[in-house]
């Protein structure tokens, strides 16, 4: 759960800053005494506050800036939302579609306690359909709009962090279907592709077919009974299944989940798939405009890793 805003994020305007340092001066006071003579005692004059400019500075993290106020370092984070930002909210915003955001929790892991993420596993790209092959690890989704294509309006790259592994784009207006192939090259009107997904008119279910073949499927919705809520998503793929986590409901209002600290950007997409035991084996989280990053940690095939990353994409509610 366009939509990726979140507890470790404000607006890129937003710089929250402490009361600067106050000064102040005692001039003196005169009285009359018995003598003659002249007095003096201090007494405290109006308070005077210094008048200094932010000055930005320069920060190691991508989506953030250091600004110094009055000497003070303070840190705001600009945030990055999709083109279709009307699905993906910044905190606050009251809208249907609620984003979910990052949850650290009451005791986020520091930087050395971190578990190092499990390093991609059984991806030979050397061998033919590796596509079909288990993978572990972390993949990352990326959707480009091309607005020159009359019929193919979305392009999809699955890509590992060395290297590109699947394509994706569709075809079609009211109800697209995704073709997708390995490598970096697609070809549909020479059947040049090695999957196929289609959806219903609500694009809220879909199924992926191997040349005629059903060999998964995918059901998004957000009901709750008589209410509304963030999505949820059921995938199924030869005798497995998995399901989204429901995300806590905050005092604020807004929906969380807990991804251990990791970067993560307010969305909709955000999302934690668990296994039939309650584990958690799948995590959506945004990570910048239009990138999806799914974390894998147990065996799951790639080609359904690309299929849920492109209907998270497509399913809109």
């Amino acid at each position: 759960m366009d939509s990726s805003s979140s507890l470790d994020q404000s607006s890129s305007d937003l710089v929250i800053t402490s009361r600067p340092s106050k000064t102040e001066t005692k001039p003196t006071r005169t009285r009359n005494t018995r003598g003659g003579q002249r007095r003096t005692r201090n007494q405290p004059s109006k308070i005077e506050e210094p008048k200094t400019e932010p000055q930005t500075l320069e920060s190691p993290r991508s989506a953030s800036k250091i600004k110094e106020v009055n000497g003070k370092k303070k840190q705001s984070v600009d945030l990055e939302f999709s083109e279709d930002s009307g699905k993906d909210q910044i905190r606050g915003e009251v809208e249907f579609s609620q984003p979910v955001v990052a949850d650290p929790g009451p005791n986020p892991p520091k930087a050395e306690e971190k578990k190092e993420e499990q390093e991609n596993i059984n991806v030979d790209t050397s061998k033919d359909d590796y596509s079909n092959q288990l993978v572990t690890g972390s993949y990352f989704i990326s959707r480009e709009k091309r607005v020159s294509h009359l019929k193919s309006k979305q392009k999809y790259i699955i890509k590992s962090n060395t290297s590109d592994l699947l394509i994706a784009k569709d075809i079609g207006f009211l109800t697209p279907d995704v073709y997708i192939n390995e490598g970096s090259e697609i070809h549909v009107k020479a059947q040049n592709f090695k999957y196929k997904m289609t959806t219903n008119f609500k694009q809220d279910e879909f199924k992926i077919l191997k040349g005629t073949e059903e060999i998964g499927s995918l059901m998004y919705n957000n009901e709750y009974g008589d209410s509304y809520g963030p999505r949820k998503i059921q995938v199924k793929f030869g005798e497995t299944e998995i399901h989204s986590k429901i995300p806590r409901l905050a005092k604020d209002g807004h929906w969380v989940l807990q991804f251990g600290g990791h970067f993560t950007l307010s969305s909709m997409r955000n999302a934690i798939l668990l296994d039939s035991e309650g584990k958690s084996i799948i995590t959506i989280r945004k990570v910048g405009k239009n990138v999806l990053e799914l974390t894998v940690t147990k065996p799951v095939p790639l080609y359904i890793i690309a299929c849920l990353g492109i209907s998270s994409y497509i399913y809109s509610n």
